[in-house]
């Protein structure tokens, strides 16, 4: 592949040059990022954008996927249009273990699925970032984002919802 073949490759999939500003990462120091919008918006493209950039920068190594339920976060922000598998290259495909609810990047970094129904599973696993899914559809809203936020202790400990 020449030069230029790449670097156009690289242009495409640059989410910061696809991406409306309100899409990218905000500035300063915070530790949740809410996405209040409608459909269409691209909440999803961009969480799944936003976990990428930080498990390939090394950024993030232990992530937290936390849907409304299994079904929800399988369908949608792993597999889903623009779901998490969908914004990486081929040769650059993280392995998605369904059986095990966990997708693992090249570099090591692990996401795990969670659904909000079962918010008891959030209990003792550790995190580093977490990219929780249509809160206001989660049935057991309190003790899933209790469970998940005490998880959420190591690293710089963001989550994006």
């Amino acid at each position: 592949m020449s030069i230029f073949a790449r670097l156009a490759e690289n242009l495409r999939d640059d989410w910061s040059v696809h991406a409306r500003p309100e899409q990218l990462e905000p500035a300063g120091d915070w530790n949740v990022w809410l996405i209040l919008s409608g459909r269409g918006w691209g909440k999803t493209r961009t969480g799944s954008e936003y976990i990428k950039s930080l498990i390939v920068s090394g950024k993030a190594r232990r992530v937290a996927l936390i849907g409304s339920t299994a079904a929800d976060v399988r369908d949608t922000m792993i597999e889903g249009e623009t779901g998490l598998l969908s914004v990486c290259r081929d040769w650059d495909r993280p392995l998605y273990e369904p059986s095990k609810r966990r997708v693992t990047f090249k570099n090591g970094a692990i996401a795990t699925a969670y659904s909000a129904e079962e918010a008891d599973r959030l209990r003792g696993p550790q995190h580093d970032l977490m990219w929780c899914d249509e809160l206001a559809a989660w049935s057991n809203v309190r003790a899933a984002w209790d469970m998940a936020m005490f998880g959420l202790r190591l690293g710089k400990n963001h989550g994006f919802a």
